[in-house]
């Protein structure tokens, strides 16, 4: 059973990994047992599904998981002196990370932030993406602001990627040959239907 603290500063997809982890470690979860999908889990923790996905996927890059397609999420083998071996060399970072001054501390700053979900401010364009925003909202007319869009994309967007196409990847294409979708799970989805 995991339990989540709505109040806590560690965030959902955290606790839930840092719970899961903990269960695969202690042999709760043994080798080769299927966790729950994304969807169940998340409908049973009341979670959004991209919260579970961030925690399935931070244990999958740390060799805890494995996605099987067809099969979901199984747990895999873990090495206890591996573990052991992390977990003594984390305590001892955080010693000495705790024994250095708060002001030493937030010296300490990354040039990249590979973590989910995080963009840098500093790094955004925020000017650029204003001014081209700005550009494109006093193209529109009312009524094509105000309408549904085309089901498979914008013709426009659609002209864009198939210029795209062609001049990086020579991919000869017509624009009715380009479908937009709302993002990757979807346009998965419509795939998966498609070579059913």
């Amino acid at each position: 059973m995991i339990i989540l603290l709505s109040d806590s500063s560690v965030p959902l997809y955290q606790q839930i990994y840092e719970q899961l982890k903990e269960k695969i470690i202690s042999g709760q979860i043994s080798e080769g047992d299927k966790l729950p999908s994304t969807r169940a889990l998340s409908i049973t923790l009341n979670v959004s599904r991209n919260t579970v996905e961030s925690a399935y996927l931070q244990l999958c890059s740390e060799g805890y998981i494995e996605s099987k397609p067809g099969s979901g999420f199984i747990s895999l083998k873990v090495d206890n002196r591996i573990i052991s071996k992390l977990k003594s060399q984390v305590s001892k970072n955080f010693i000495e990370h705790k024994n250095v001054s708060p002001q030493v501390r937030h010296v300490n700053t990354y040039k990249y932030n590979f973590e989910y979900g995080k963009l840098s401010a500093s790094d955004f364009p925020f000017r650029i993406w204003k001014k081209v925003s700005n550009k494109c909202l006093n193209s529109f007319s009312v009524e094509n602001m105000t309408s549904y869009s085309l089901g498979k994309g914008e013709l426009d967007l659609k002209i864009e990627i198939m210029e795209h196409l062609n001049k990086s990847r020579g991919v000869d294409c017509n624009p009715e040959q380009i479908i937009v979708c709302s993002g990757f799970d979807y346009s998965l989805s419509l795939l998966c239907q498609l070579f059913r």
